[in-house]
């Protein structure tokens, strides 16, 4: 994938403490997720945000999710706060240190684990069934396997 079209992945120190939900600010909001759904809220969550040698406090909203491999957002808040400037083609986050000087950091190249990399599809017709994806064509077209038949593209 291009890197002016990848995501920019940074780690980030949120102190390694689980918190517990009891811990959270309540609140009644519901949030837009990616797929334009809602999402209903479990409350707010305040914690201190660092990073490279920046250090910010930041509110989440904490939400359930099973699609993500990602555990949050900074968004346009953290990045006007941190007065930092994110760079997806350069895939680097360009921010001010306390002592006043530009730091640089690397977005990581690979964010995923390799079992993420993967998707498990599953169809509940009878006509159809589970295939592989085997790349695509010299037509930029999918190529599948399924086991009771021979080659398809799909």
């Amino acid at each position: 994938m291009a890197n002016h079209l990848r995501p920019l992945f940074i780690t980030a120190n949120f102190g390694g403490i689980p918190i517990p939900k009891k811990d959270l600010i309540p609140t009644r909001l519901t949030v837009t997720n990616f797929a334009g759904g809602i999402t209903k809220t479990h409350g707010i969550l305040d914690a201190d945000v660092i990073v490279g040698t920046k250090k910010l406090k930041i509110a989440f909203f904490v939400v359930d999710t099973m699609s993500t491999t990602y555990n949050a957002l900074l968004g346009r808040d953290w990045i006007h706060q941190t007065l930092c400037v994110p760079s997806t083609l350069h895939q680097q986050l360009a921010l001010w240190n306390e002592k006043g000087y530009m730091e640089i950091v690397e977005a990581d190249p690979r964010p995923f684990l390799p079992s993420a990399m993967c998707f498990e599809a599953r169809y509940y017709h009878d006509d159809l069934g589970p295939f592989t994806f085997l790349g695509v064509n010299q037509n930029d077209r999918p190529m599948v396997s399924r086991p009771r038949d021979s080659l398809k593209m799909v």
